[in-house]
């Protein structure tokens, strides 16, 4: 017996309950620990507005629950994994449970456009909405609240919680697929037996015995099997859409209804059968579209919520969100690594297989980088932790596939666009049917009108696109290549034109030097010391030339008398060079132009090569000459690209004949050199209004203006984070060769989507028309729409199956020049 409501959700209080809490005063009585904990929340985070707002327009308890759950997340202490704020701008990611194809994405975006100035993106694959709105304007809590209201549930992006809603989603899907399957087996016996007995004979009281049998068995059937598509055809039409449940829907629901007449009125046939084979196939093919989308996501659950971390002389478990910049945590023989590090001490292999697609282990030793997520094979290692664990490169990956770098592609919208108004094509010819057949055989009348309904198969069409395309991200990602935005897949097969940088993109980006011209009184030893105190610090590949060149020369004497404290007034030019104070004289160190500002006709030796030179206002000092090899697959991927009949150029920075040998080598023709970022820009404009669709390639920050301006932008691994969150497309596995990779990948998606919406299109011109003749009994119709759905994801997933690679043929190097070696000229 209850004596009072609860406080928090209204329902009764039993008398054996003694949750009890005083809030503003008040004492309030609770029904379990749970809505006590959420009040006490809400008081605490100053929400109780909340209560007097729940009170005054008098909700029903379940939507008051549902709605304090929500508001609980305005909290900033609570969302703050998930909502991000910028200038003013607030950003958040939302987990969308429900959403089964792109219709259910179109129709979320275009919902969430009666919130004034705020902008949302649903990235289908990922299941994620990223939603951005002014600060000032509205909660989280009422996007939250709105999605719910078109029948999703919306849940904080967080990568825990997401792996436990799919694998409860998961488990929920087989579970519904196997009662769907008994419950079929079931009510195809029965069937069977009315078959047999319409052959052999069997009386009337018999055959409604076995129909009411089927009638039985079909309850849980109509309420279990079929409520997602019930649910999601009853939220699109409360608001005013049509999705493809809604013909799934009213096909279940007239192959019931009909059933049920025939067995009331004791003639015709009944389709309770039709009706779970209709359920169970399209449960199955939905479930294997989740299961491509779910493998997407898998990595990121692979990385341990607690280390071994370093305490005086032993090792405590620690969070590892609790884990700082050079703690030490120990990782023992096949245990994961649960952080970005580096390796103190010890030796083993690592396999990064799930991070970079390289299948080998990497030998790992001190001084080597190690990342969370992949791991350890060998032996016990300790690594000093260089990255919090919210910014490892794991969960970088994670963030980068989630967001969405661009506009949709057209071609899924053309498909959410045309699935809807086929449904509506389809539920027209289904009650055109119906009045056609008053004329030819009134008593079949309906049921050749619900073969039409059931044949029909918008899924196909619907998911044609985005199942082929969440399968080929999936490969990619396999092989260390992450895919931001869905319109990169499309975009990939319409580039005609491939522009390079040079420095770190074709070359390593590892600089030696291989030749001083000293110009000075000063010794070279002392040359490089100024320099390397110059660029201590820079982040430009040129920069670790010379620092470790000094660090070199510096441990192979006892001592140098050298100071190694890093210039004062340091300033970056970019393209261009650096300049600071040293001991009290002020030195530039960059390229010719840089240095002619102070020395007009001052020039190295041999201007075909990358000279960097060191000079003062009142005198030259000094040439240093600079090597940087070519990536070995540079010129693998620029035969992959010529082959494919794809334009190429370079536009470097790089002021040196270095980019003429470069482009000579590779066999470009079109290459600039010395551009600034602007020109580089505007370089790229230009082809682009000749109708050229670009790809720009870079990893640089001078890259930047390019990259943003480009139809399509590549990065490697080695930028820098914010590049990377820029791009289009990030090789992680910091190798060209993922260019071709990913072309190549395009090309076959472009085909396996082509064959998807063939064939749906043919199915559904060829059966529609032989279902309205009458041809088609509703099984056979639900036969037909099960297996057109079935056969699309499955024919998507032969893009999970790699392609042997082509020979590749061997490519000359540059010449290499020899180390460096010590040139005085006075």
């Amino acid at each position: 017996m209850a004596t009072s409501a609860c406080y928090h959700c209204g329902e009764p209080v039993p008398k054996t309950c003694h949750y009890r809490a005083t809030l503003d005063g008040k004492d309030c009585e609770f029904c379990c620990p749970a809505c006590l904990a959420i009040a006490q929340t809400i008081h605490g985070s100053g929400l109780d507005k909340y209560y007097v707002q729940r009170d005054s327009n008098a909700f029903t308890p379940g939507q008051q629950a549902v709605k304090a759950d929500y508001i609980l997340w305005d909290d900033p202490k609570l969302n703050a994994e998930f909502v991000s704020v910028s200038n003013e701008i607030t950003t958040a990611q939302l987990y969308i449970e429900g959403m089964h194809c792109t219709s259910c994405a179109w129709l979320i975006e275009k919902y969430l456009q009666q919130f004034e100035n705020a902008n949302a993106r649903v990235n289908y694959q990922e299941q994620v909405l990223t939603i951005s709105w002014p600060s000032d304007t509205y909660n989280v809590s009422a996007f939250m609240q709105a999605i719910a209201d078109l029948g999703y549930t919306p849940h904080p992006y967080e990568a825990d919680r997401v792996e436990l809603i799919e694998k409860a989603s998961q488990r929920s899907q087989i579970k519904r697929i196997g009662i769907t399957a008994i419950l079929m087996m079931q009510l195809g016996m029965l069937a069977g037996s009315v078959y047999a007995g319409d052959y052999w004979g069997i009386s009337d009281s018999q055959r409604q015995l076995l129909h009411a049998f089927g009638l039985l068995f079909s309850l849980p059937l109509l309420y279990f099997s079929a409520q997602p598509f019930l649910t999601s055809a009853w939220h699109s039409l409360k608001n005013r859409r049509i999705n493809m449940d809604v013909n799934i829907s009213l096909a279940i629901l007239g192959l019931y209804g009909g059933s049920i007449t025939s067995i009331v009125q004791e003639t015709g046939d009944v389709y309770f059968d039709s009706i779970a084979m209709l359920c169970l196939f399209i449960l199955i093919a939905r479930y294997i579209e989740f299961r491509s989308r779910y493998r997407l996501r898998q990595n990121t659950g692979l990385v341990p919520k607690v280390a071994k971390k370093q305490i005086n002389t032993r090792y405590e478990d620690a969070l590892i969100a609790d884990l700082i910049v050079d703690d030490i945590v120990m990782v023992n023989q096949g245990e994961t690594i649960p952080i970005d590090g580096t390796v103190v001490s010890g030796m083993s292999s690592a396999d990064e297989s799930m991070l970079t697609g390289e299948s080998s282990a990497i030998s790992k030793k001190a001084g080597d980088a190690v990342f969370a997520g992949s791991i350890n094979h060998d032996g016990i290692i300790h690594i000093q932790v260089s990255q919090l664990a919210s910014n490892c490169l794991i969960r970088q990956i994670e963030q980068a596939c989630t967001s969405d770098n661009g506009a949709k592609p057209a071609v899924d919208d053309e498909d959410t666009l045309f699935a809807g108004a086929f449904t509506a094509i389809v539920l027209l010819l289904a009650m055109l049917t119906f009045i056609a057949w008053q004329w030819v055989d009134p008593a079949r009348a309906f049921w050749v009108a619900l073969s039409v309904l059931v044949i029909s198969c918008p899924c196909a069409l619907s998911l044609a696109a985005p199942t082929a395309r969440s399968t080929v991200q999936f490969q990619l990602r396999r092989q260390g290549i992450i895919v931001r935005g869905a319109h990169v897949i499309d975009t990939l097969n319409k580039i005609t034109q491939c522009f390079f940088d040079k420095t770190g993109t074709l070359t390593r980006g590892s600089y030696q030097i291989t030749a001083i011209e000293n110009r000075s009184d000063l010794n070279n030893e002392r040359l490089l010391n100024i320099a390397a105190r110059l660029e201590q610090h820079s982040s430009h590949p040129i920069a670790s030339a010379f620092t470790t060149q000094q660090h070199t020369a510096s441990s192979n004497k006892k001592t140098t008398g050298l100071e190694d404290s890093p210039a004062q007034s340091f300033n970056v030019v970019p393209n261009q060079g650096v300049e600071g104070d040293i001991d009290g004289e002020t030195y530039r160190l960059g390229s010719l132009h840089y240095c002619q500002q102070w020395h007009a006709g001052k020039v190295p030796p041999d201007q075909q090569l990358l000279w960097v030179g060191l000079c003062t206002q009142t005198q030259m000092l000094a040439w240093f000459c600079l090597q940087d090899n070519l990536r070995a697959d540079a010129p693998e991927v620029v035969r992959f690209l010529r082959d494919q009949g794809i334009d190429m150029g370079i536009i470097s920075g790089d002021s040196s004949g270095e980019v003429a040998s470069v482009a000579a080598v590779l066999g470009i023709e079109d290459w600039q050199k010395s551009m600034t970022s602007e020109q580089k820009q505007q370089y790229l404009q230009q082809h682009q209004h000749a109708g050229a669709v670009t790809m720009m390639v870079g990893d640089g920050i001078n890259d930047a203006p390019s990259l943003a301006g480009s139809h399509l932008s590549v990065t490697l691994a080695n930028a820098s984070d914010w590049l990377k969150s820029q791009t289009d497309l990030i090789l992680i596995n910091n190798s060209l060769a993922g260019i071709e990779q990913s072309m190549t990948a395009a090309r076959r998606y472009q085909r396996i989507y082509r064959q998807n919406f063939i064939w749906a299109l043919t199915y559904n011109f060829a059966a529609i028309p032989i279902a309205m003749a009458g041809f088609i009994t509703p099984l056979w119709a639900a036969v037909g729409m099960s297996f057109s759905s079935i056969l699309v994801v499955l024919n998507s997933q032969r893009l999970l199956t790699r392609q042997k690679p082509a020979a590749k043929k061997a490519v000359k190097q540059p010449p290499a020049r020899a180390p460096l070696a010590f040139k005085e000229s006075h």
